[in-house]
């Protein structure tokens, strides 16, 4: 797989995880898919695809 479709997993992956960040209700779970969506984050900025440091700022530009 090349890095492009890479991060066009990553991309996914993160789009559908956002779901699940934005409909919990419970505070554990919620914990558990914010690490998972900064572990995402992270990968995406290791290969050069994020300017920003953690996933919060990446949102508030959107």
């Amino acid at each position: 797989m090349l890095q492009e479709e890479h991060l066009a997993v990553l991309a996914d992956i993160r789009a559908k995880l956002s779901v699940l960040i934005r409909d919990t209700n419970i505070p554990a779970l919620l914990q558990c898919y914010k690490m998972a969506d900064m572990n995402l984050h992270w990968a995406k900025w290791l290969q050069g695809e994020i300017d920003e440091i953690v996933p919060e700022l990446e949102y508030s530009k959107e």
